[in-house]
């Protein structure tokens, strides 16, 4: 019996508990720069974000980023249903979507949509009501005379709001060189200004004219998208209105336009991928390899990894990643350790990735362990001109915790004789068909 009860703790010392840990390393960072624009002369002084700041007495600030994130937010992060689909409406003062039929009804002409969802954005940072926040927002001129509860800026429409208030802004004869200029960004602002309105650019916004249009634009720079109420079949074709995501189309069939930027143009830092690291390690050992199981290894593990482009892990991820560990057990957001997905890249070919929510999970276990269900939730945030990681609100350089435990298994024997009784004293040869 001392000899079964010997070999049975050499079993269980043989096929112990092995727990992996996983480290995410976030150690370097790409820090941002000022993004010069080609050709295109910026005027004014005041950027809208700065501008809307300031009118409401310096209570309500919306940055870029936020800005950002709400569109996202709001257009496939799962709010998608509140803008989206909404009627298009021509009468001259709906501004209602159907998340918010505050005017009796659902729809929205191109004025009131970019009206709303600005005063939308603005109060929901600031955690106040949106009729708090749409008084310092532009709409049109007698907006204010019918008597709604919600008010608009009562100094002009957003011509006067431009003027007055010395608002940066760009002009552009068409559309190509629009998009070719290196200026947009997403969440700015775009007149499409009718041609036959008989001026151009911002003098032409100044004409009254019932063809000129309003969106936010949701492009990457270069693309030719915005988010309107309006046309979705092209330029003067007014068919099938309704508030949309598509290509950039005004009511007039030939345009000029006016870009009216959020904030100062500035490439956002990115985070270098090849520091975020997966690092399998034998959380007794601690050593980045199993010590203990000839049978178990580190290697082939496979990691998703999800990518958000706003401050939270809702609605459909922008890029999904899988990686897979090599022998070493570890696995880098790049091209070697990449099983499926596409990474993001700059005009010279080199991976970045942007600020945004980075979702961890171990999807496949590596032969021998079991399959870990825990899931890390990394914030990638601009702090001081710089890309960082956090967790929790906590700035971090490892994260760690993905345990896993090893497949194993307690073996116990019992020999018995012809009448079935237990025979004492009797050895057992195991041999492991891995390791011989």
């Amino acid at each position: 019996m001392k000899f079964l009860s010997k070999l049975k703790g050499s079993l269980k010392r043989g096929f112990t508990v092995l727990c992996a840990t996983v480290m995410v390393l976030t150690s370097g960072i790409l820090t941002g720069t000022e993004f010069q624009a080609s050709a295109a002369k910026l005027n004014g002084s005041v950027y809208l974000s700065d501008a809307l700041y300031r009118l409401s007495g310096n209570k309500y600030k919306e940055t870029k980023e936020q800005w950002q994130a709400f569109l996202t937010e709001y257009s496939t992060g799962g709010q998608e249903n509140y803008y989206l689909g909404t009627p298009y409406n021509s009468s001259l003062y709906a501004a209602s979507p159907k998340g918010n039929q505050w005017q009796g009804y659902s729809g929205m002409n191109c004025q009131g949509f970019v009206w709303y969802i600005i005063s939308h954005g603005l109060a929901y940072y600031n955690k106040v009501p949106v009729s708090t926040t749409s008084p310092y927002v532009p709409n049109l001129a007698k907006f204010n005379q019918m008597g709604y509860s919600y008010k608009c800026w009562n100094g002009g429409g957003w011509y006067a709001f431009i003027t007055q208030n010395n608002l940066h802004y760009y002009e552009f004869s068409n559309k190509d060189e629009m998009l070719k200029s290196g200026v947009l960004q997403k969440g700015d602002i775009i007149w499409c200004v009718n041609k036959a309105s008989g001026s151009t650019g911002l003098t032409g916004l100044g004409n009254r004219d019932k063809n000129h249009h309003i969106g936010i634009y949701m492009g990457d720079g270069k693309s030719n998208s915005w988010w309107q109420s309006g046309p979705v079949n092209g330029d003067g074709n007014t068919t099938g209105e309704i508030n949309s995501i598509n290509q950039i189309y005004g009511k007039a069939k030939k345009n000029t336009y006016v870009v009216i930027p959020w904030a100062e143009q500035k490439e956002a830092p990115h985070f270098d991928p090849t520091r975020l690291t997966i690092q399998k390690v034998d959380s007794e050992t601690g050593q980045a390899a199993a010590q203990n199981e000839a049978s178990a290894s580190l290697e082939g593990a496979e990691f998703t990894m999800k990518y958000y482009s706003g401050t939270s892990a809702t609605g459909n991820p922008t890029r999904t990643w899988t990686l897979v560990t090599d022998k070493n057990g570890r696995a880098y957001l790049g091209k070697d350790w990449l099983k499926s997905g596409t990474l993001f890249t700059d005009n010279d070919g080199d991976a970045y990735l942007p600020l945004g929510t980075v979702v961890i999970k171990e999807s496949k276990a590596p032969t021998g362990y079991k399959l870990s269900g825990l899931e890390r939730t990394l914030h990638i945030v601009e702090k001081n001109g710089k890309a960082v990681i956090q967790e929790a609100g906590t700035e971090v350089k490892y994260v760690a915790n993905f345990k896993e435990d090893i497949v194993r298994g307690d073996l116990s024997f019992n020999k018995v004789d012809g009448n079935q009784r237990s025979l004492a004293y009797i050895p057992f040869l195991l041999t492991n068909t891995d390791t011989g």
